[in-house]
């Protein structure tokens, strides 16, 4: 029983569940504005189905660029530093 509670607990602080997650969230959420605000504005169907696939396409780049920084990462810090980004410590 605690190896079970223990896979939980690893899967639910990895960072590429974390990132999947959140990822699909905020893609289901943005389907869903998109698909009530086409309707008034006219928008049309295109565009909905666009930010359909484009989210469909999104989720397993975001998943493999999760792994990948992950794995090469141990620290955010090191990745903003990686990156370019320098934030000051205080």
């Amino acid at each position: 029983m605690s190896e079970n509670i223990s896979l939980w607990n690893k899967l639910t602080t990895h960072p590429t569940v974390r990132a999947g997650s959140t990822y699909a969230v905020i893609a289901f959420i943005t389907v869903q504005v998109i698909s009530l605000v086409a309707g008034p504005f006219n928008l049309g169907d295109n565009l909905v189905q666009g930010v359909i696939l484009a989210s469909i396409i999104g989720f397993p780049v975001v998943i493999l660029l999760s792994i990948i920084i992950s794995s090469h990462f141990s620290t955010p810090k090191l990745l903003l530093i990686s990156v370019g980004v320098v934030i000051a410590s205080s």
